[in-house]
């Protein structure tokens, strides 16, 4: 269960990282590209998946 939950919150910060990147313009791809709303999703779910991925490792060190 934790391999998954890493995996998947792993795959979710890389998705938040792109959406930064369309929203801010870095990449110019698809209708997504230059809307700052993006930008702003991509963050939090960049946050989220982050606080997930920190809270699976840590119970796996106890």
């Amino acid at each position: 269960m934790r391999q998954t939950v890493t995996v998947v919150s792993i795959l979710a910060m890389l998705m938040g990282t792109f959406w930064v990147a369309q929203g801010t313009g870095v990449v110019p791809l698809g209708v997504t590209a230059g809307d700052i709303n993006w930008a702003y999703l991509g963050a939090a779910l960049f946050a989220l998946s982050l606080c997930t991925h920190v809270q699976v490792r840590g119970v796996s060190h106890v």
